[in-house]
């Protein structure tokens, strides 16, 4: 953040919010994603940072993403509000919970990869040799 023009930063109000990222914010109403101009910074004086436990009301569908999705793992939305049971169970019939599990997502295939790079590279000029 680094501009000649920002002379202060001034922390208001502390606090943690139910999910890491808050990238659903750019659906909700404004009023969950503004502050007041005129805030009075609020002390803190308790060495642990509270949680914001409140949820979001959204904007009428459609979103930007789908947010009702396992894979996205949103606990500050209530979406008995926004969403028909048919959305419901679309979003279960696309969870897939194993991903979590699943240890070949992470396998390192580089090796692999470069073997059989070389194998063709190998016959590629093998075969051009001949002709």
């Amino acid at each position: 953040m680094y501009s000649p023009l920002i002379q202060e930063i001034q922390v208001l109000k502390l606090e943690k919010r139910i999910d890491a990222k808050l990238f659903y914010l750019r659906d909700a109403l404004p009023e969950y994603s503004t502050f007041d101009v005129n805030m009075k910074p609020v002390q803190h004086l308790d060495p642990e940072v509270p949680v914001n436990e409140m949820r979001v009301k959204m904007k009428p569908r459609p979103w930007s993403k789908r947010w009702e999705q396992e894979k996205h793992n949103i606990k500050g939305i209530n979406f008995d509000y926004y969403l028909l049971e048919k959305h419901k169970q679309r979003a279960k019939k696309s969870a897939q919970p194993w991903v979590k599990f699943d240890m070949l997502r992470e396998y390192d295939t580089s090796k692999l990869e470069k073997e059989i790079l070389q194998e063709v590279n190998q016959k590629l000029s093998q075969s051009s040799s001949s002709a």
